[in-house]
């Protein structure tokens, strides 16, 4: 019996020529393709954050290098050739949402959310001890005074002026309890 390995791949696309290519790592860097992707957000042109069910990293598409590697604090040290920050909650990444150039809101896989400040590397961790609703958080999208945050149990508002949250779940009118990633408007 062969057992049979994933290999993954980013790729750019090019929307004034069409062109798609792949991004090919410098030797050393190539453990993305390794790692099942959940989500990515652009940076800037030239690098992104790419979220996996192992952890977060930082790329830069330009130089084909991995510039930072995020992993939840519980996990084992490994060696990598690039920076790892052991920060995170969870390395189980499964929503991004990059606001202006110094925050990421990160949505994990049964620790709620962490809010990484990307410039100094510090994280605030909200969960159900703040008032969230569950701590799989699969949606976060932003409003003028918050965050709307979709999770496996309910619907949740974060006010960021007062970081307080409110709950919503079926018996509030919503259809169900349970959202799927991806599913947010």
């Amino acid at each position: 019996e062969i057992a049979h390995q994933e290999a993954y791949q980013l790729q750019l696309y090019n929307r004034n020529s069409g062109e798609v290519r792949e991004v090919v790592f410098k030797r050393g860097n190539d453990v993305i393709s390794k790692e099942r992707p959940t989500f990515i957000t652009a940076i800037s042109d030239t690098s992104a954050w790419y979220a996996t069910e192992s952890g977060l990293f930082q790329i830069d598409i330009k130089n084909q290098e991995i510039k930072h590697l995020l992993l939840g604090r519980k996990d084992k040290e490994e060696s990598y050739p690039f920076p790892v920050s052991y920060v995170l909650s969870e390395s189980h990444v499964l929503v991004l949402h990059r606001e202006g150039e110094e925050k990421l809101w990160i949505g994990l896989q049964g620790t709620g959310i962490n809010v990484l400040d990307t410039k100094t590397m510090e994280v605030e961790y909200l969960s159900t001890e703040n008032g969230l609703s569950n701590n799989t958080v699969v949606g976060l999208l932003p409003d003028k005074y918050g965050y709307w945050i979709s999770t496996f149990n309910g619907l949740s508002y974060l006010d960021t002026t007062t970081m307080k949250f409110r709950n919503f779940y079926r018996s509030n009118g919503i259809s169900h309890n349970e959202f799927n990633r991806f599913s947010s408007l």
